[in-house]
């Protein structure tokens, strides 16, 4: 069967006619479909993570051990009289740099002597001046002292015993160099380091009322030997030669046999006498 020219050009424009239809209606349920699920109305199924959190699960990840005590100026204050760990700072043994300033108080005269300064025999190293009141107390109470050692280690370990404040030892900037310092019902201390060493103020709270900053206000360096010779006593008796055995000195045992011997020599001359006398008289 022949087909015209114009049969198959009506039947082409048709089949794209057909197809052009096709084509426009699926283009618009995809439209459609896009507009009805949009992404907010979509639930996620990944819980969000904050950057605060992811930040802080980090850190906490990572994060190392530390001392077991609380550094301050250097010292390390230790509680529940703990030994430092292993990830404190080392305790190396240090010597002063100087200049060994020794420190002594300016105390009223009329309310406190000064009853030693030396170094103690048992601490070479250490230089303790030590105060006391002159009335109101017992002897040896209400005792104020100042020491330096020029030896120790650094940082110095600070106990605090079982069941104590964890605060009892607080920063101190009112000594010469900022330290610590401890205040109780019966003593009172204060620790710094200087060039010269470790230093220590030491007051007797439960008998006196010297506070640790009016103490430390009356801080003055001073001349360790001037200090030793105001308690030496002056000698107002000229030293005697200790007794040898020899020369003029007598023991006190030869002094007691000359004078015995004297006795009996007196007796002796008064029994020679009365006994003449009595001849004398029978004659």
């Amino acid at each position: 069967m022949q087909v015209s020219k114009p049969f198959l050009i009506r039947r082409a424009a048709a089949a794209a006619a057909t197809l052009s239809a096709l084509v426009a209606t699926v283009v618009a349920v995809t439209a459609a479909a896009a507009q009805t699920a949009s992404p907010s109305d979509t639930p996620s199924t990944t819980p969000a993570t904050s950057p605060t959190s992811t930040a802080t699960a980090s850190a906490t990840a990572t994060r190392e051990p530390a001392c077991n005590g609380t550094l301050l100026n250097g010292f390390l204050i230790m509680h529940n009289n703990e030994n430092p760990n292993a990830f404190c700072p080392d305790f190396a043994p240090v010597t002063a740099a100087g200049p060994y300033t020794v420190y002594g108080l300016g105390l009223p005269t009329d309310q406190y002597r000064l009853v030693s300064a030396s170094h103690p025999a048992h601490l070479p190293h250490t230089t303790t001046i030590t105060y006391v009141p002159l009335s109101g107390v017992a002897e040896g109470e209400g005792y104020v002292t100042v020491s330096v050692t020029t030896t120790f280690k650094q940082p110095s370990v600070v106990n605090i015993p079982p069941g104590g404040n964890a605060n009892s030892w607080a920063e101190a900037r009112y000594l010469p160099e900022p330290g610590v310092a401890n205040t109780s019902a019966g003593h009172s201390t204060a620790e710094w380091i200087g060039p010269g060493g470790l230093y220590t103020l030491s007051i007797d709270s439960a008998h006196s009322s010297l506070t640790l900053q009016q103490a430390a206000a009356l801080l003055v360096p001073v001349d360790l030997s001037q200090l030793q010779a105001s308690l030496t006593p002056t000698a107002t008796v000229t030293p005697q030669p200790p007794a040898t055995g020899n020369g003029t000195t007598r023991r006190s045992g030869d002094l007691a046999e000359i004078v015995l011997f004297a006795a009996g020599l007196l007796l002796l001359s008064l029994s020679a006498g009365i006994g003449r006398a009595v001849l004398g008289r029978r004659r």
